[in-house]
């Protein structure tokens, strides 16, 4: 005797969550997401005797049943799911005035609601309700949050799947930066260092970096990438940075990062909108110049010390695809005056 088709309801299979059913394939929260390539090649796959189908008789795709379950699970499970591990995960995350070094005490732990939502750019309203459980985030804002709460390409697939969203099939730019690369930081304190991912965007700095430059490090958004501000900033602020060297380098190695992540949304759209707002960029990137220079000197215009005079040694982590950029003085100038004057300035105020 041919076995008799089992019918589930949403709701029944919303209830036995896909994991107490013969026939029904397991889908448990948190283990690794389908990607794209895996829902096309079996889109079109039937499934056997004794799984579930349509009324009538009517084959399932296991795609359409998978896409199916998701959006129960999402409805039934993920608003709390999702709203807990969003705000675990931004209470530990590094604040983003904090740098490495923090000299003031803090009333709540990691970020705050209003300093995810402006480096995710949604606001702080929202981030509410995503973690009261009242929302269900898109694709784009999940990456936002993911870039802006530092998460791992796991914790990044792992929000996802509480989002009913799936991961890209390519990583995007890490912008992890790991315990050694603190360390770093930390043990230079007094030469100003800032840490970028392969994008070029602040990650983190020690308290030198923060005295000099100030503004790098109280930017949100897109004003955090040094790429875009040297080539569609103020060019008062970082004089020299302007020139085609490190104009050059700096296409050189977008490009090249480009490369290696090539399913990087925000990654695409930064160079689009760079090459629209820049005629110097667009023509760097379409002249294909690769530039392996990695010593420039630029002007930093200091607010209260007027304009202090670098060398800037670029150098590649690569652990991490990270990107460390190193401000010197030469000894006994008065750049090198005027540098110590601001960090004398930075620790009485903090």
């Amino acid at each position: 005797m041919e076995p008799v088709p089992v019918v589930l309801s949403k709701f029944e299979i919303g209830r036995r969550r896909c994991g107490h059913a013969p026939g029904v394939a397991r889908v448990a929260l948190g283990s690794r997401p389908a990607t794209r390539a895996d829902a096309s090649s079996r889109e079109d796959a039937p499934l056997g005797a004794g799984t579930p189908r349509a009324l009538g008789d009517r084959g399932i795709s296991r795609a359409r049943l998978f896409r199916q379950v998701c959006g129960i699970l999402v409805s039934v499970t993920a608003g709390n799911d999702l709203g807990g591990v969003l705000r675990r995960w931004r209470e530990r995350a590094t604040p983003p005035h904090g740098g490495v070094v923090s000299c003031t005490r803090r009333r709540t732990p990691g970020m705050r609601r209003d300093e995810l939502a402006a480096e995710a750019g949604v606001s702080a309203e929202y981030i509410k309700r995503l973690e009261q459980g009242r929302g269900r985030p898109s694709a784009g804002v999940l990456d936002a949050l993911a870039r802006a709460m530092r998460l791992s390409r796991p914790e990044y697939e792992y929000l996802c799947s509480l989002a009913g969203h799936v991961p890209p099939r390519i990583g995007r730019v890490p912008h992890e930066v790991g315990p050694g690369t603190r360390r770093l930081l930390e043990r230079l304190g007094d030469i100003p260092i800032c840490v970028l991912d392969a994008a070029w965007t602040l990650l983190a700095w020690n308290a030198a970096f923060e005295a000099l430059c100030s503004a790098s490090v109280l930017a949100v958004g897109r004003e955090r990438n040094m790429a875009w501000c040297v080539f569609t900033g103020d060019p008062e602020n970082m004089r020299g940075a302007s020139g085609f060297p490190f104009q050059s380098a700096i296409v050189t190695d977008l490009r090249a990062t480009a490369l290696r992540y090539p399913d990087d949304d925000w990654l695409k759209d930064l160079v689009t909108d760079m090459q629209t707002a820049s005629d110097d960029f667009a023509a760097l990137w379409q002249s294909h110049a690769d530039s392996r220079y990695r010593h420039h000197q630029v002007t930093v215009h200091h607010p209260d010390v007027g304009d202090v005079t670098v060398d800037c040694e670029i150098m590649t982590i690569h652990e991490g695809d990270l990107r460390a950029v190193i401000y010197t003085t030469e000894p006994g100038s008065v750049d090198s005056a005027r540098l110590a004057i601001a960090q004398g300035q930075y620790t009485n105020q903090n």
